[in-house]
């Protein structure tokens, strides 16, 4: 059913509902489920780092994430390109995207230096 979603929201979301608007939103929000994965990576980056004491890197990669990528990814989408909530969620996606990456260096720069150290975990 997630495949047909995503291949044609707008035809399984008609059988539903017929506003425009309505449709819209679960565009977005079927945008948002298919790259659940991204949004799972987020996440478990994030308990990894806070698991080792490193919260501190979990703030970084969330200011960084929000006020470098979503907030100007979500204004150019969402109002300059016309594009609404979908732009907001894409956004939204860039959002955790950007910040599993900084998290996954920060994981890669903290076990390097773990075994440096002599300290396997």
């Amino acid at each position: 059913m997630g495949t047909i979603v995503l291949i044609a929201p707008s035809r399984v979301f008609e059988l539903f509902v017929n506003e425009e608007p309505t449709v819209d939103i679960l565009r977005a929000i079927a945008l948002v489920g298919a790259t659940a994965p991204i949004i799972w990576v987020s996440a478990v980056t994030a308990a990894y780092l806070r698991a080792w004491r490193e919260s501190n890197k979990v703030l970084i990669s969330s200011f960084v994430a929000t006020w470098l990528v979503q907030v100007p990814v979500a204004w150019f989408l969402a109002i300059e390109m016309q594009l609404g909530l979908l732009g907001a969620f894409i956004a939204y996606l860039g959002y955790h995207a950007c910040r599993a990456f900084v998290q996954i260096v920060a994981i890669v720069c903290i076990r390097r230096r773990s075994s440096e150290r002599g300290l396997d975990f």
